[in-house]
């Protein structure tokens, strides 16, 4: 359990109440190690507010990386976050290079079906085939945001990609930005 400095929130415009909640209630969420879901409509902030969640978290002084999931192809998406190894090169995914730090998945329900199920069990197991070729154990807090709602998200109408129902559960507590 560590405690949250409220300093990290401080570049967050919060007039309204039910922005103060937001900030309030994410200053929380950053005291926790477990993994986060943002809701918000786009550009509402939900990568300020994860950025500010992982500065006030034990992981500050950790990287802190970004994947914008909705511009990538699927081919691209898994070589960004899973790396590559082939047999004469190694390269470093996302995961592995946010070991010890968080990593924030913007848009996740944009996220192939096929990629999101290799996440859920990359998070399920906590582990993780690095580029040295060796299975290690994950120590990565993932935040993740989505523009829509759950329901919407998991609608085949509205995502390019339905979203895995399984997939949110593991993103816990959530934040939704007004």
């Amino acid at each position: 359990f560590h405690k949250a400095s409220n300093e990290s929130f401080s570049s967050i415009v919060a007039s309204s109440n039910v922005m103060k909640k937001v900030v309030k209630d994410a200053s929380r969420m950053a005291e926790l190690d477990g993994n986060i879901l943002i809701f918000g409509e786009t550009g509402t902030g939900k990568e300020l507010l994860a950025k500010a969640c992982h500065d006030a978290s034990r992981r500050a002084t950790s990287a802190f990386l970004t994947m914008h999931c909705s511009s990538m192809p699927g081919e691209l998406a898994e070589l960004e976050l899973f790396g590559g190894h082939s047999s004469d090169s190694n390269k470093a995914g996302l995961l592995e290079n946010a070991q010890g730090g968080t990593l924030f998945l913007h848009e996740v329900a944009d996220l192939s079906p096929s990629l999101q199920t290799r996440l859920l069990r990359v998070l399920q197991e906590g582990s993780l085939r690095f580029s040295d070729g060796e299975i290690h154990d994950l120590d990565v807090r993932i935040v993740c945001s989505i523009s829509r709602s759950v329901s919407l998200a998991l609608s085949r109408s509205l995502a390019p990609a339905p979203a895995r129902p399984t997939m949110f559960p593991r993103a816990r507590p959530a934040a939704r930005l007004p």
